[in-house]
């Protein structure tokens, strides 16, 4: 999921994986539009995508559906600058896990870590809130163009309504 957002997540570090002893257990990063966690390629493809304005404002909609992988890409995107959460909180299951196979072929998953955001901020079994809250009948959508609108430069010879 990140290698197709990488244009928009800038480099270097996005996120990481904490033990329960607090140390980091896997570094996300992007690198030449590869995403790693430490030094293994998710995606042996690059997303070499260059964007005509450099960190670009970001919306992200989330709500109660929004949960583990999902997570993990909303977290990538926290602490950036101009990016700005709408809707409502996410499911709360930011963590990563490990499968280990059964001698009579069950499978049992154990959560091994929380995330953390490319600041540092912990997640991990509690939902994640948004900057924005949408309240009742209001439309997520509507209040994310808005604050976009409101955040980009008016494109060349137009003006912010237009552009």
């Amino acid at each position: 999921m990140l290698t197709v957002l990488a244009p928009l997540l800038g480099h270097g570090h996005l996120g990481s994986f904490v033990d329960a002893a607090g140390e980091v257990s896997g570094r996300w990063l992007l690198r030449d539009g590869v995403v790693y966690v430490d030094d293994e390629a998710l995606s042996a493809t690059p997303h070499p995508y260059l964007l005509a304005e450099p960190e670009p404002p970001v919306a992200v909609l989330i709500d109660g559906r929004t949960m583990s992988a999902g997570e993990a890409t909303l977290i990538a995107f926290l602490g950036m600058p101009r990016v700005r959460t709408f809707e409502a909180p996410t499911a709360g299951l930011a963590t990563g896990n490990v499968a280990i196979d059964l001698t009579d072929g069950a499978v049992l998953v154990l959560t091994v870590a929380r995330e953390a955001d490319r600041t540092g901020r912990l997640y991990g079994n509690a939902p994640i809130a948004p900057d924005q809250p949408t309240p009742g009948d209001a439309d997520a959508l509507t209040d994310a163009v808005a604050w976009l609108r409101s955040v980009r430069p008016p494109s060349p010879g137009g003006s912010r309504a237009n552009g």
